[in-house]
């Protein structure tokens, strides 16, 4: 195990591992169910011989044609904007979902959690200059689907749950190495020396219940009917 990882046994060893091993002005946090490199969806599981720029960009466009009848707030107004709504209702996209809120991570982590694989929850100390400024994608100034390198955005607040969740992304650069593919966060330098992961050994069950007690749970994750339901489900059967 590396200096940047701590093995974590309860709800209260994480928050305090996040209160001495956080303390940058900005920290991100993301939870995964199982310790899978931090690569974006529409880089997973690639079939050979498929440009990912070529793909997410059908995609988008697609997103955008169809999706407009379900749009009852605010249209997005650029692709930036329709990006971060279409990663968060599911379409594969070159954004990675990320959160300031750790305790958010922490209940991604254990969500969904089985016993064949070990949930963690990843930090990323990112420095300003990685990070897209605002100007550069209210104007439209920079376009997603071409970085020179991969970036840090924190989005506009186009849909409930990205505001209940208190999203951020990173924008990952398409690399030429082996086709096309994006190469995982942890392994880019730049974001390796500021990243550090928990891996989370505690009952989630057990963990799951004190994020409930903290406000976190289905229902102000997700907030909707679903996720309403979902959660007076689970207070009456967990």
């Amino acid at each position: 195990m590396s200096e940047n990882e701590f093995t974590i046994d309860s709800f209260e060893a994480y928050v305090v591992a996040v209160k001495d091993y956080c303390k940058e002005s900005i920290n991100l946090f993301r939870g995964q169910n199982c310790d899978k490199p931090l690569i974006p969806r529409v880089a997973r599981n690639l079939p050979k011989g498929i440009d990912i720029k070529e793909r997410e960009k059908e995609l988008l466009s697609e997103f955008i044609r169809l999706s407009i009848p379900y749009i009852t707030k605010r249209t997005p107004k650029n692709e930036w904007e329709w990006l971060s709504m279409a990663q968060h209702h599911g379409l594969h996209t070159r954004l990675l979902d990320w959160s300031t809120n750790p305790l958010v991570a922490l209940y991604f982590a254990v969500q969904n959690y089985t016993q064949k694989n070990i949930p963690v929850v990843w930090s990323v100390a990112p420095s300003l200059g990685s990070i897209l400024s605002s100007k550069d994608f209210v104007d439209q100034k920079v376009s997603p689907f071409d970085r020179p390198r991969t970036l840090v955005f924190k989005p506009p607040m186009v849909t409930e749950r990205l505001r209940a969740q208190q999203g951020w992304f990173t924008v990952h650069k398409v690399h030429k190495v082996k086709g096309s593919e994006c190469i995982p966060l942890e392994n880019q330098l730049h974001y390796s020396i500021r990243m550090k992961k928990f891996i989370i050994k505690g009952k989630p069950k057990d963990i799951l219940r004190d994020l409930d007690n903290f406000g976190i749970n289905q229902a102000t994750i997700y907030p909707d009917l679903d996720g309403l339901c979902k959660h007076i489900s689970w207070k009456h059967f967990k």
